[in-house]
């Protein structure tokens, strides 16, 4: 519980920062897509390429399989559920994607790895850290198809969908994962301190979103808590019923990780695409914004039924 409410209270103090900022046009808001821009194709990728440089362990070569075959899986079943909640719910054409997106999506990487730590260990945080390179895959190619409404753009071609910063640093990643090759010390160094402006930028990002638009009306626009419902109620309490149904055999590991992912509060990416691409950034930023807040009662409510 402790590590939950630290991170939520980090997150909120780094997204109210970028709120302040934007508002006092200490920052002027309209700077986020840059600064989304450089997430994407600087410090994300440091990012994903050095969450994975670390100690070959031949035990979890097959769980790391697994996991990677299910995560796909799992995304998939969770894009499902997007469409069928957007139909139900009659969602506005503008905002289907970043609704579908939030259903797929959750913030793995700063609240997932060290929740992952904390529960399952050091084994534990290097599946997430395998889960997380899924999700960046396809956040990346078909997330951004999703929030872009399939546009064919100049950035946006087939081609570039796959051929970019984020699935060319899986890709390396896993190249000196299963090598085991050795960066010089300076550069892994180097990396690492880009990679470590994520976290907090992101956020700060978010918090400029916000910023555009008026946080009282947020509080009164009834279907952000329809969608934080969704991405903190229902896809997890979906994920527990249909991981039961499958025999993990002495993986309950996997199965833990899963109900995790499912739980966590909506990517910070959907806010990071939508400024550089120009679409709804407030109905991602208040995405972000409400379910992070109440996820600090609905995690500890989901993992109580693992």
């Amino acid at each position: 519980m402790y590590i939950v409410l630290k991170n939520v209270v980090i997150l909120f103090v780094l997204i109210f920062l970028g709120y302040f900022l934007g508002k006092k046009e200490i920052v002027h808001n309209h700077c986020a897509p840059d600064l989304s821009n450089f997430l994407v194709k600087v410090t994300l990728p440091a990012t994903v390429f050095c969450s994975m440089i670390r100690p070959f362990q031949k035990s979890l070569l097959s769980d790391s399989v697994e996991l990677f075959v299910i995560v796909i899986i799992f995304h998939l079943l969770c894009m499902l559920i997007g469409f069928a909640v957007i139909k139900v719910c009659k969602i506005p054409s503008v905002q289907t994607g970043v609704w579908i997106f939030v259903c797929m999506f959750s913030n793995n990487g700063f609240m997932g790895f060290p929740l992952a730590e904390s529960i399952y260990g050091n084994n534990g945080l290097f599946l997430m850290a395998i889960a997380n390179v899924v999700s960046n895959f396809l956040i990346f190619s078909l997330g951004v198809k999703l929030l872009t409404g399939g546009q064919m753009v100049d950035k946006l071609s087939g081609r570039q969908l796959f051929y970019n910063n984020i699935n060319i640093a899986v890709v390396f990643g896993l190249v000196f994962y299963f090598t085991q090759w050795q960066l010089p010390e300076i550069i892994l160094t180097i990396l690492k301190d880009i990679g470590g402006l994520t976290a907090s930028l992101s956020m700060i990002v978010v918090g400029l979103s916000l910023s555009k638009s008026k946080v009282k009306e947020m509080f009164q626009n009834k279907k952000i808590y329809l969608l934080t419902s969704v991405r903190l109620l229902l896809v997890p309490f979906i994920t527990i019923f249909i991981t039961r149904l499958i025999p993990f055999g002495n993986n309950s590991m996997i199965q833990g990780l899963l109900i995790l992912m499912s739980a966590l509060p909506a990517a910070s990416t959907v806010s990071i695409i939508t400024e550089q691409y120009h679409k709804d950034t407030e109905a991602a930023a208040q995405a972000i914004f409400m379910t992070t807040l109440f996820s600090l009662i609905t995690i500890p409510l989901v993992m109580y039924f693992v």
